[in-house]
């Protein structure tokens, strides 16, 4: 595989979170079992050794691998001799002003957080998930870092104004792959509510979700128009959520035009 293919996910691996939890769950039906798992603390190599014990798809195929980015945060360390916590700290964090934002490895958040709880439905009791033994290893470099709705709106308005790559690798980053039609590399791009058919103009960002929180950030392609939103409550009882962050953002979106 290339570098790029892991960018842009098509390198053909799976997406490598479940395939690393169910390693240690013998019983799917345990809550037990999946807290325990979910509170597991992970190597990056583990990682890699789930996906590599199950199917891949064919190279060139868009398909979201979290493997795939551990896999880069692991290259990374090996190119640069430092490690990823050390390198977004001084080159995303100070450069975008992300004053509140942070790359933990292990559980537990201090502060006014937003809790990390899921719905699983009536057949559980209570019904929910109390995830605070979350622990971030379980995405690593691909979703470990704990930020704010403010921080991911001024990092996405660093990285689309220039302040974080060059003019050039953002070009690259900010053109969508023939696999996917809307991904880049790392990021992705959604039409614009407020443009026109005559002039469609589309918005770039990313969705983040853990098993108890969703986040998402969109900006306008200059970096003047940034929309962030954090919630937990995530619902897993069934494919289809109980509510959609959606309903959020198109009226949040529209109401920046």
């Amino acid at each position: 595989m290339t570098i790029r293919q892991l960018l842009e996910h098509t390198s053909g691996a799976p997406n490598g979170s479940l395939e690393l939890l169910l390693r240690h769950i013998e019983d799917p039906t345990s809550l037990e079992q999946q807290l325990e798992a979910l509170g597991r603390d992970y190597a990056d190599q583990e990682h890699i050794d789930a996906i590599n014990d199950v199917p891949w798809t064919a190279p060139g195929q868009f398909v979201y691998s979290n493997a795939g980015y551990v896999a880069l945060g692991m290259l990374v360390e090996e190119a640069t001799g430092r490690s990823v916590e050390d390198l977004l700290r001084e080159r995303v964090f100070g450069p975008a002003g992300m004053r509140h934002s942070s790359y933990p490895d292990e559980p537990g958040l201090n502060g006014p957080v937003l809790r990390e709880d899921a719905w699983v439905g009536e057949t559980w009791e209570g019904g929910w998930w109390d995830l605070d033994g979350f622990d971030p290893d379980v995405f690593s470099h691909a979703g470990a870092v704990v930020s704010t709705t403010a921080d991911l709106a001024a990092f996405n308005e660093a990285l689309l104004t220039g302040e974080l790559v060059g003019p050039e690798v953002l070009q690259e980053m900010l053109t969508p792959t023939a696999a996917s039609g809307f991904y880049g590399l790392g990021v992705y791009a959604v039409l614009d509510p407020c443009s026109t058919p005559e002039d469609p103009q589309l918005l770039w960002g990313h969705d983040g979700a853990s098993f108890g929180t969703l986040s998402i950030v969109l900006g306008s392609a200059d970096g003047t128009r940034q929309i962030a939103i954090g919630a937990t409550g995530r619902d897993l009882s069934a494919l289809v959520p109980r509510w959609d962050v959606g309903d959020l953002l198109v009226p949040a979106l529209l109401a920046t035009c």
